[in-house]
């Protein structure tokens, strides 16, 4: 790591109260978040792919 490298980092929530945190981060996703998450992953790879194209500065940094 460093500041040299630029990071795109997608989150989990919390997990609920009566379930593991190991076991909410690695249990497979329902149909709802699978739908999210195909929409941040368009998402991002826009802004990966623009980052590449015009270069990241700290005015087109940005947290979604």
């Amino acid at each position: 790591g460093g500041e040299q490298f630029i990071r795109f980092r997608i989150g989990v929530d919390a997990p609920p109260e009566n379930i593991p945190l190991e076991k909410w981060v690695l249990s497979t996703f329902n149909e709802a978040e699978q739908k999210i998450l195909s929409e941040i992953i368009a998402q991002t790879t826009k802004k990966v792919l623009s980052g590449v194209t015009n270069g990241i500065t700290p005015e087109t940094e940005r947290r979604d």
